[in-house]
């Protein structure tokens, strides 16, 4: 028989350990019994779930959130993302929040004349951080012929750029995460409605264009600030929500088919696939050879039985190549490499799954741009930790891990790059 006083004991101690979670958060966050991440002015889940951040006892509790732009009120009714598995992987919020989040929507926008500067802004400084080379200018010409014509991608670009003016210190505040907050969910819920609908093929290469745009944003969304704050090492509900982009991206992928002759990344689009990897590529050997060893690589094993070995193709076709502007797709081709079975190695700490992804957050560091430098330097250094704590008694795992530490401590003494 169970012992009452042992399950009062019990619910006391999990009731304690909620609280305390929260001690330090907001009191929105306290009242809605989700784990707050004390970022100031406001916290993420205030600004996913459009509320004002209540550290600033100005604000009531639950307030919503009000965007106005020549006093238009662009709160509206919750919209559901719950039955758009596409959409779903790119909204802000977590899994367990959509179906609760007040999206904030509304189809009667008007621009303003800060929007069509910040969408300069984009065009003449933060695209220039997404490529270099003729990269640079096909995807000029693309996003200013595109974000002008199609409302969705025009949101996701201010909401990029805004995150971009963050990140340099640049209008940090509650205006600017509330004006970043509806941005994401108006393009978000603007997208949605068009994957919905019948897409036109005018609209195909927009809706690329904007599935890269939510990637990044997804990429970009990293809260931590210390190494021991980071996964592997703490664990936190948004761990490894980037991943879901893998698959909302191949859904869009077939949609939108860049590959037509017609598509504006048609040209770009051969260096995104690579080139078809086997267990018999020579590009294996440039890997270490305790990493091959450790992840079975020299077995003539299939990719389905061997989930480590197409991103360690990937990894092998870029080991010796220097990431930068020009080569940047090759990089991000490794996130097409992600099949599901890797994606649960990763969830599940998989010392091998883990030791890849660190040696091309290491290759990918090099790349000193805003929106990959700081989870690239955190999250290797993280995983670097965690497999010396957990596996230090693996000769092949210490033998593999100076090539990522060392990457990655020269980038930290060169500091944050602006």
């Amino acid at each position: 028989m169970p012992d009452p006083q042992m399950d009062g004991e019990r619910k006391t101690t999990r009731r304690m350990k909620s609280h305390k979670k929260s001690r330090a958060g907001c009191g929105n966050c306290k009242i809605r019994k989700v784990k707050c991440d004390e970022n100031k002015p406001m916290c993420k889940r205030c600004q996913m779930y459009g509320t004002f951040c209540n550290y600033d006892p100005q604000y009531a509790d639950l307030q919503p959130l009000e965007h106005r732009t020549g006093g238009i009120l662009a709160l509206q009714p919750s919209i559901s993302l719950e039955n758009a598995p596409i959409l779903g992987m790119l909204d802000p919020t977590t899994d367990q929040e959509q179906k609760f989040s007040p999206a904030l929507f509304t189809t009667n926008y008007q621009f303003s004349t800060r929007d069509f500067e910040l969408l300069q802004q984009f065009e003449t400084k933060t695209l220039f951080t997404l490529g270099t080379g003729r990269n640079e200018d096909i995807y000029r010409a693309a996003f200013k012929r595109l974000a002008r014509s199609h409302t969705f991608l025009f949101h996701v670009v201010l909401t990029v750029t805004l995150m971009h003016n963050q990140y340099l210190g640049i209008g940090v505040g509650a205006e600017q995460s509330a004006a970043m907050a509806f941005h994401w969910s108006q393009g978000a819920a603007l997208m949605n409605q068009r994957l919905s609908s019948h897409i036109e093929s005018s609209e195909c290469d927009a809706l690329w264009a904007c599935a890269g745009m939510f990637g990044l944003l997804a990429f970009t969304s990293f809260e931590t600030k210390t190494v021991e704050e980071t996964w592997p090492l703490k664990d936190s509900p948004t761990d490894l929500e980037w991943l879901k982009l893998c698959e909302g991206k191949k859904e869009i992928w077939k949609i939108a088919n860049p590959l037509r002759e017609d598509s504006l990344f048609h040209s770009l689009v051969p260096n995104f696939l690579g080139k078809p990897s086997s267990t018999s590529d020579s590009r294996l050997l440039k890997l270490p050879l305790e990493l091959i060893e450790l992840c079975r690589l020299k077995e003539p094993t299939r990719k389905d039985i061997n989930p480590h070995l197409a991103p360690a193709c990937c990894l092998a076709q870029v080991i010796d190549v220097e990431c930068d502007g020009k080569n940047l797709a090759l990089f991000l081709s490794f996130f097409g490499q992600m099949q599901n079975d890797y994606k649960i190695l990763l969830k599940n700490k998989d010392p091998c799954a883990l030791l890849i992804l660190a040696y091309w957050y290491a290759k990918m560091s090099r790349y000193r741009q805003w929106w990959v430098w700081p989870r690239a330097v955190l999250e290797c250094q993280a995983i670097c930790k965690f497999l010396r704590l957990y596996y230090g008694e693996d000769n092949n795992i210490l033998k593999a891990l100076p090539f990522p530490e060392t990457i990655c401590a020269a980038q930290v003494a060169l500091g944050m790059p602006k």
